[in-house]
């Protein structure tokens, strides 16, 4: 696009800028036919969609009284601006009845109170009695209050104010005027930033109002919720937030030299007090004075109607600056009353400095309170730190020098000198505009709002706390019960129990990993384990139901899982992923600021130290510990094997810290789920749980919340393990010996990798009643416990067992009626179906080696199948001929000769995998019956040689000296740690070839059947022809000639004690020096 096509005007100042984009431009834009369809829903009356973004309390006179009014600003289904009135509300307060005064007495000397005040009559409020819990102490009846109703909240707050003064106790008694409607939308549960439903409305049509006008009944203001419209296209309306946001930058130049949400804008402006030139991407507004310049900018704004403004550091610099500049050059009540629909004079104006109907945000300060612990707050710091692009670089001094150049002599070369500045001015704002996008902080706002009943402003400009109360107050009114919302004058003195802090073992940690071991959400958890709330005394375990904390806390746990388990079905790059992430990020930090000092922090050190207790008696060691969290390392037993493969140099120094760090993931996954099973049985529930996430090697811990280390997070899958080492560099090994290796060394650890979790329904209780009916077993209540719903559980699928019916027909076994938890598993020593959890695995890994030339079918065997492929190709063809009457024969082209290749090399190489893995899985069980056999064998030959021994003399007797027994008991040691030997060597030998343990194990079963001439191990290396070739196997074959010797020691040491021979000490140590 030339400069031709860009947009220049010129303002000299007057009412109204012609030719700048208006909130009706953009709508027309992005309507996809919705403005029709909000059109078509006004005409017939049918209800109206409504999202609400600014909300204030106000009065108007109906029927000659100053009324209560709801006002809500917010955008409708096609973005265009709308002001809800929300009629039909009174507003009250309640008075608590005093124990010792009857309401006869009572009431008249409240009336009194009331009516002595200034500009109170009787007309002005009502009362009525009611009944409901209080808040504070233990009560199974209700109690009597007095509810005092106005016309409006004026009346209102004067009335609660005169109240109080006589130490009264009174409740709902929010005491504000300009926050009224948080009270309100508490009790009415009002969406005051969701989409909305209006039904029954009355709508004002007036052309000289900017926007829609609408008046409802409080009855008929509800939040939308699970209700979607079947229309596609406006339930897609309802995903997408239409909030018009107008994101500004000022510079501004002294002599003295002083001074899918998409992120692309809708439309971009520059207003401009010198000549400029201009640029396609946006619209130049040549204003000539600052004072004109000022007038634009109000003008602009009452043209786009922004719901949000947003500017970095503007609420520091920029507002001030306009505010400022406006009211010197006398024009700023001209400014407001063009950007608000209500005028207002000078004196207001400078008390509020408010822009009325859009909520300004400063992305500076949103960004400090999402960034806490940065050590910067610049525009250029935050955009680095999410991964956006910088803003524009141009030094002040430079920008200074432009415009100083362009008013004393303006150019065509200063004109585009200004032309560098705007565009730098642009780039600012748009880079506020990708920030807020990036860390979606208008869903994130509207999130935290929708779910305490504040309004979206109070999200960003209030802390925690009020909206923490807030909702407590909505769970309470729900409840039935009443309380007060007045800040306690009795503050509490003295000092709270803080967290329980380990003592810091500084310095670098390079020997062994180090994992941290975190509580999920500490502080919400403990409130709902201990059911800490005010409103609850605890006086027997029947009364100990669940107080208004850890009810709520409990509902916002719950609305988070549902999100999560959401985000699993989305894709991570969707928009909708985008929206939902930011919600349930929301409700976490919301959760994280309920807090009840003393008791939580009270408990919080009790079950840090508990669960230090009990990874210490494991053997763990405890770098550190703060408040919610405990970094641990390993006991070093789990580190035995690889260290001493890496002392035999078998382990490079990389693959040694690689290994610590799997020990390490795999030690503490096991160990989070111990201490979780520990603390539910410590404390009955299931809220207070750790987790781990990383584990940290090398880490360096430098004082009390501050330490540094290198993060692993997530063990590699097998299919990312065969991937990476396929792929790395110096790699030397096939992909088929790289899945068999993979294979090999996770083989035992199939079943933890696949111990599945799954979320509890109530069908679960039915599924496990038929369990243990099929079974035969007891309903054990500590073996089987039914899990809530919605609870998570693990479980391991087995083997299933033969069931028959009455008729001894074989009842077919579903997967629920293999299920079974891991405890029960481990207690009835059951089989693990490995089947079922390697299913998937043999298609992806034979994937991976169905290149090998062994796994492609033979010419015979690929003519078979082509020739049923043919032959249901040509029954298919028949019926088509005889309905298109066509003479075609069929045929295979090469495509589909190549693919009947690749499904037959995919079938074998399948096979070849399940009888592989099958063989892993049985190697354990063929390890122990060869050893065992063999040893036999060791033994028989050493009995033929020492045949003068009798049969009595083979066993111990019971009357041997203390010497013999040590002699035995060496011999004893030396037979474990020959037996390991073999065991060990075996492993080796399966791990070079599979078939070599296959083979000796056919040649025992062999032997069972018939007596061989030689011995097996000399068959077996007859037939492989492996003596010079194999060290493992010449190993195996010599130390299983030492048994021999060994057995024949044993018979001869037997018979000299039995014998009562004295033999030489110097035997012993021959013997050791022989066989160790």
């Amino acid at each position: 696009m030339s400069e031709q096509n860009a947009q220049v005007i010129r303002f000299g100042g007057g009412e109204t800028l012609a030719g700048i984009p208006t909130r009706n431009d953009i709508i027309s834009e992005c309507d996809n036919g919705l403005t029709a369809i909000l059109q078509q829903n006004l005409s017939n009356k049918q209800p109206i969609y409504f999202v609400p973004n600014d909300v204030s309390d106000a009065t108007e006179y109906i029927n000659g009284v100053s009324t209560y009014i709801l006002r809500i600003y917010g955008t409708l289904i096609n973005g265009q601006k709308a002001r809800v009135d929300i009629t039909g509300i009174k507003p009250f307060f309640d008075i608590a009845m005093p124990d010792n005064k009857p309401l006869s007495i009572f009431k008249p000397r409240l009336v009194k109170i009331i009516l002595g005040s200034e500009k109170i009559d009787k007309s002005k409020f009502g009362i009525k009695v009611i009944h409901a819990y209080p808040i504070r102490g233990y009560h199974t009846e209700k109690k009597a209050y007095i509810c005092i109703i106005t016309w409006n909240h004026y009346d209102r707050t004067r009335i609660l104010k005169e109240v109080r003064k006589h130490n009264i106790e009174t409740a709902s008694d929010d005491i504000t005027n300009i926050y009224y409607y948080r009270k309100l939308a508490r009790e009415k549960r009002l969406p005051l930033s969701e989409w909305a439903v209006l039904s029954n409305y009355n709508y004002i049509s007036n052309t000289n109002l900017l926007h829609y006008y609408f008046c409802v009944s409080v009855n008929n203001f509800q939040p939308l919720g699970d209700n979607k419209p079947d229309e596609q296209i406006v339930s897609s309306a309802l995903i997408h937030d239409r909030t018009l946001v107008l994101t500004g930058d000022i510079e501004t130049y002294s002599s003295r030299k002083m001074g899918d949400d998409d992120p692309k804008p809708l439309k971009q402006i520059c207003l401009v007090d010198v000549e400029t030139a201009p640029d396609p991407d946006w619209v130049t507004v040549v204003c000539e004075n600052q004072t004109n310049l000022l007038k634009a900018f109000a003008l602009c704004w009452k043209a786009i109607m922004p719901d949000i403004q947003i500017g970095f550091n503007d609420s520091q610099y920029d507002w001030i600056f306009i505010i400022e500049k406006a009211k010197s050059l006398g024009i700023l009540e001209w400014m407001f009353n063009h950007m608000s629909p209500d005028s207002s004079n000078i004196e207001e104006i400078i008390k509020w400095k408010y822009r009325k109907r859009c909520i300004p945000i400063d992305v500076r300060a949103c960004f400090k309170k999402l960034y806490p612990k940065s050590e910067a707050s610049s525009l250029k710091y935050y955009l680095n730190i999410c991964g956006l692009d910088s803003k524009a670089d141009m030094p002040y001094n430079k920008m200074w020098k432009y415009y100083e150049d362009a008013i004393l002599q303006n150019s065509d070369s200063s004109a585009k000198n200004m032309c560098e500045i705007a565009h730098y001015c642009i780039i600012d704002a748009l880079r506020c505009q990708e920030l807020m996008v990036k860390r979606n902080v208008v869903n994130y706002y509207r999130e935290v709002s929708s779910i305490a009943y504040v309004s979206l402003s109070d999200a960003h400009y209030f802390a925690g706390g009020m909206k923490v109360c807030n909702l407590l107050g909505a769970e309470a009114w729900n409840s039935n019960m009443l309380c007060s919302m007045i800040a306690s004058e009795n503050t509490e003195s003295g000092k709270y129990p803080g967290a329980y802090v380990i003592t810091l073992i500084k310095g670098l940690e390079n020997k062994r990993p180090v994992t941290g071991l975190d509580f999920a959400f500490l502080y919400p958890s403990l409130i709902m384990t201990y059911n800490f709330s005010p409103d609850k005394i605890i006086l027997s375990r029947e009364e100990a139901i669940n107080g208004l904390y850890a009810r709520v806390l409990e509902n916002l746990f719950n609305k988070r899982k549902k999100m999560k388990k959401c985000l699993n079905e989305l894709d991570e790059e969707s928009f909708e992923y985008s929206c939902l992430d930011s919600k349930q990020k929301a409700v976490k930090l919301y959760m994280n600021t309920f807090y009840v000092s003393g008791g939580v922090t009270s408990a919080g050190q009790r079950n840090i130290k508990f669960v230090k207790k009990f990874v210490e008696n494991k053997g763990f060691g405890v770098k550190y510990g703060d408040t919610d969290s405990l970094y641990l390392t390993c006991p070093e037993e789990y580190f035995q094997e690889c260290d001493q493969r890496y002392k035999l140099d078998q382990l490079l120094q990389e693959e040694y810290w690689e290994e610590m760090v799997k020990i390490s993931m795999e030690v503490m996954a096991n160990l989070h789920n111990k201490v979780n099973t520990e603390l539910e049985k410590d404390n009955g529930t299931p809220y207070l749980s750790m987790a781990y996430e990383e584990v940290l090697f090398p880490v360096v811990f430098t004082g009390k919340k501050k330490y540094y280390g290198l993060e692993h997070k997530n063990k590699p899958t097998l299919i990312q393990e065969i991937m990476n080492r396929t792929l790395k560099v110096g790699n030397e090994e096939t992909i088929h010996q790289i899945v068999e290796k993979v294979l090999w060394e996770n083989v035992e650890n199939f079943p933890k990798r696949f111990v599945s979790r799954m979320e509890a329904k109530y069908s679960r209780e039915v599924l496990e009643n038929q369990q243990l009916i099929k079974k035969g077993l007891p309903a054990n209540e500590c073996l089987y416990k039914v899990p809530k719903l919605g609870e998570q559980f693990s479980y391991i699928v087995v083997v299933p067992e033969e069931i028959y019916d009455n008729c001894r027909k074989k009842i077919p076994q579903q997967k629920g009626d293999c299920m079974e938890y891991p405890d029960v598993v481990k207690k009835f020593n059951k089989k693990i179906n490995i089947d079922y959890y390697i299913k998937s695995l043999f298609g992806l890994c034979a994937r991976f080696i169905n290149y090998d030339d062994k796994y492609q079918p033979s010419p015979e065997s690929l003519s078979k199948v082509m020739d049923r492929k043919k032959k249901s190709k040509e029954k298919k063809l028949k019926i088509a001929k005889d309905l298109l009457q066509s003479n075609d024969s069929p045929s295979l082209d090469e495509d589909g000769i190549a693919k009947i290749k690749d499904e037959e090399s995919q079938k074998s190489a399948k096979k070849w995998l399940k009888n592989y893995i099958k063989n892993l899985c049985d190697a354990p069980k063929k390890d122990e019956a060869i050893i065992s056999h063999l040893w036999k064998n060791a033994t028989t030959q050493a009995e033929k040689i020492c045949s003068g021994i009798s049969e009595a003399g083979i066993t111990r007797s019971s009357g041997v000296s203390a010497e013999h027994n040590n002699y035995l008991n060496i011999l004893d040691k030396i037979t474990d740690s020959t037996r390991s030997k073999l065991l060990n060597l075996l492993s080796k030998l399966s791990k070079l070839n599979l078939g070599y343990r296959n083979a000796i194990y056919d040649l025992i079963t062999q032997v069972q059947k018939r007596k061989p001439k030689i011995t097996i191990l000399e068959q077996y290396i007859f037939l492989y022809d492996l003596e010079s070739e194999c060290r493992e196997l010449i190993d195996f074959w010599n130390i299983w000639y030492k048994v021999v010797g060994l057995e024949i020691t044993r018979l001869q040491a037997l018979s000299i004690t039995y014998g009562s021979k004295k033999d030489d000490p110097s035997d012993i140590d021959d013997i050791i020096d022989l066989y160790c």
